[in-house]
């Protein structure tokens, strides 16, 4: 996989979404495609987690793009690209996304988030 992590934004709604008291709704956006060799699509699975400094791990709560992420991640198909939505305590800093890979292997990358355009590859 290939993940470019457009930055992330923290804000207290989203699409009609609004955070609960004492937290704050993290936007990551960012797109993602699979390598060349793409022989698994369907049984390929790409999960998000948003990590707390106290590497408590924080499941989405909405996908929003085209081709799209599913509540799994991204799965049959090469690319995707959209925003994923956590909601994370408003004092949360130093904030990481988790990617799981289980494609024949598995693997982890764990992505430092910055605010807005940061690539990583």
């Amino acid at each position: 996989y290939i993940i470019f992590v457009k930055g992330y934004e923290r804000l207290n709604e989203i699409d009609g979404i609004k955070a609960k008291k004492d937290k704050k709704l993290v936007k990551v956006d960012l797109t993602a495609s699979y390598a060349q060799n793409t022989m698994w699509f369907i049984s390929t699975n790409l999960a998000f987690r948003l990590v707390l400094p106290d590497n408590t791990e924080l499941e989405p709560i909405k996908y929003t793009g085209k081709d799209a992420f599913t509540e799994g991640g991204i799965q049959s198909g090469g690319k995707a690209s959209g925003a994923i939505i956590f909601e994370a305590p408003v004092e949360a800093k130093d904030l990481k996304l988790k990617c799981d890979f289980t494609v024949q292997n598995q693997g982890k990358a764990i992505i430092p988030l910055k605010a807005k355009e940061q690539p990583v590859v």
